[in-house]
């Protein structure tokens, strides 16, 4: 069981950098394996035109 879980952890310092660089497109949704909700956060945010925020 613990060697299962080993293999799934995600190292977090790759999560920041990815949150950081690619936050608004969601690329660190799609590492922690969360990929509906990143899909949508993609899709979101490519159809918003700048300065709508």
């Amino acid at each position: 069981m613990q060697k299962a879980y080993d293999n799934e952890k995600k190292n977090t310092t790759v999560a920041w950098g990815l949150w950081f660089f690619t936050g608004g497109l969601g690329g660190y949704r799609y590492y922690l394996g969360d990929i509906k909700y990143a899909i949508c956060m993609t899709l979101f945010n490519w159809m918003m035109p700048p300065g709508i925020y």
